[in-house]
């Protein structure tokens, strides 16, 4: 089993058998980009500057991302001033949404590299849940849908928290965008992932 501890989420523990594992041939680099990372927004031309260099040096790229700056805030807001009353169903759509946009945004910006870039949601991602709203719990994980991507792709841009019931995108909660990273990280054998962010390192209580 492996453990994974981040700020404001429990520990959590892994079992070897929630992972369908596979390795990649080539090098591999997981990378996680919170909110603040993208703000401002020209700081995402920087991102893909720098995710460029990476790929050209002969290491591909797995990159979750968040949505940018504020803009799930903005989304809520949104939906607040037209029904007050904002169901957790929505909500999971409209975080699912919003770190999508995130992930295209990055996906543009790189686009002027001319890499083979794609982006995947929950339902292509390999983390299979169950059905519960606002918190989904995770299954099994399985590296595959990953590992034959890069295949042929140079960067894959994944919205973070994301997952699957094979019918439809679930969302694992507030801040899972690290676990989901970890999760694929763990699956396809890999040693690290790197998290960026706007905290100096691990804390035991919000820093903000």
């Amino acid at each position: 089993s492996r453990r994974y501890e981040s700020r404001g989420v429990d520990i959590v523990e892994f079992h070897s058998d929630l992972f369908i594992s596979d390795k990649p041939d080539s090098l591999v680099e997981f990378r996680k980009y919170g909110g603040s990372s993208f703000s401002p927004l020209e700081n995402t031309k920087k991102i893909a500057m720098d995710i460029n260099k990476a790929v050209k040096n002969g290491v591909k790229q797995v990159i979750y991302c968040s949505a940018p700056g504020n803009f799930t805030e903005s989304l809520k807001s949104m939906a607040y001033e037209i029904n007050s009353q904002l169901r957790s169903s929505a909500v999971d759509g409209l975080v699912t949404c919003s770190d999508a946009i995130g992930s295209f945004l990055l996906q543009h910006s790189l686009q002027s590299y001319n890499l083979r870039v794609q982006v995947l949601n929950g339902l292509d991602n390999g983390i299979l849940t169950d059905d519960v709203v606002s918190g989904a719990n995770v299954l099994q994980v399985n590296a595959n849908s990953i590992t034959s991507k890069l295949e042929y792709f140079d960067v894959l841009i994944i919205p973070g928290g994301q997952g699957s019931n094979n019918q439809s995108i679930t969302w694992l909660g507030k801040n899972s965008s690290d676990l989901s990273c970890l999760l694929q990280t763990i699956a396809m054998q890999q040693d690290y992932c790197s998290i960026y962010s706007d905290v100096d390192s691990v804390f035991n209580v919000d820093p903000n």
